[in-house]
């Protein structure tokens, strides 16, 4: 991924240049404004990836040649920042990280000749990713946070696979999911040894009376069964995860105020690297969750992700 997000972004500044005939646009990732320098980390990630988004969603901008790839795929990555660096915007930014990763998939089908075409992950590999970095992140999850994303990535795996063992031929797509769901409870349990949260059965009542598609508890949309599972899944996960970055943000400085200077000069520890990296972790087994939930069918639009989003404003207004 490290690799991936370097070359993504060395693209953001020089795809124009290669572009042949295409429009003339000079898209950067950020707008050099000099009052930049007194905002906190949290202000200036949230402010990129809005741009992004907006650059993403506007004809003008991706008009440039592979525009239409990269600015999705950039304001994917860069709302990950702001799932570290805002934690009061964890489940605002995992949701319109699903959605930028969501558009990227679809553009990319729609262009599956071009070579950045081969850069758009889908939900599946975004999944193994997080889900084989897990064993580190987990550690900085407390027994309770442990054991409520366990349970919820348990549950999930053994409804998914129910789903998929009642259709005719069975869904193996549908079952990679479920198991992929059951390896990272597997992991999430194995954190805590002293106690194993996962109950291995869950009622199945609407699932049975809803096998195709059902009404979404928390906004009351109806949407495909599978999409529904798994988008409830990755709330439950952002639920837990937001405490567990706002912890970890408090003790190693995250987000704080800059007092009219660029922090970036001093930056963070080799330790708190190490936690970001971790965090970064556990914001992306979400933000996968509800890619994957999207993929299945569910309304692609960030009111529907959530039961409640109100409209976007500077982090500290």
């Amino acid at each position: 991924m490290g690799r991936f997000r370097r070359c993504l972004l060395l693209l953001l500044g020089v795809f124009v240049t290669a572009s042949g005939c295409a429009s003339p646009i000079a898209i950067q990732r950020v707008d050099p404004h000099q009052d930049n320098l007194s905002l906190s980390s949290c202000d200036r990630a949230w402010t990129d990836a809005r741009l992004l988004t907006r650059r993403a969603a506007d004809p003008f901008f991706t008009s440039a040649a592979g525009a239409r790839i990269i600015l999705p795929l950039a304001a994917a990555q860069t709302w990950q920042d702001v799932t570290v660096r805002c934690p009061t915007r964890f489940d605002e930014a995992v949701n319109r990280s699903a959605l930028a990763w969501m558009t990227a998939h679809t553009r990319a089908q729609q262009t599956p000749a071009s070579p950045l075409s081969a850069t758009v992950e889908d939900p599946g590999t975004l999944t193994t990713q997080a889900v084989q970095s897990l064993p580190a992140a987990a550690r900085l999850l407390n027994p309770v946070q442990v054991s409520d994303a366990a349970k919820a990535e348990d549950e999930s795996g053994f409804s998914l696979i129910l789903l998929a063992g009642r259709r005719p031929g069975g869904d193996q797509a549908l079952l990679s999911v479920g198991d992929r769901h059951h390896e990272a409870a597997q992991t999430l349990a194995s954190a805590d040894p002293t106690a194993d949260p996962r109950q291995a059965v869950y009622s199945v009542q609407k699932l049975l009376k809803h096998p195709q598609t059902m009404t979404d508890p928390a906004n009351g949309l109806e949407a495909p069964t599978e999409s529904v599972v798994e988008v409830n899944c990755a709330r439950s996960l952002t639920q837990v995860f937001r405490s567990a970055v706002s912890t970890v943000q408090d003790a190693d400085g995250f987000g704080t105020a800059s007092q009219g200077r660029d922090d970036r000069s001093e930056g963070p520890t080799p330790a708190c690297h190490e936690h970001e990296s971790t965090l970064r972790t556990l914001s992306l087994l979400a933000t996968a969750h509800t890619y994957t939930a999207l993929s299945q069918g569910y309304p692609a639009f960030p009111q529907a992700l959530l039961s409640f989003v109100q409209e976007s404003t500077a982090p500290n207004e």
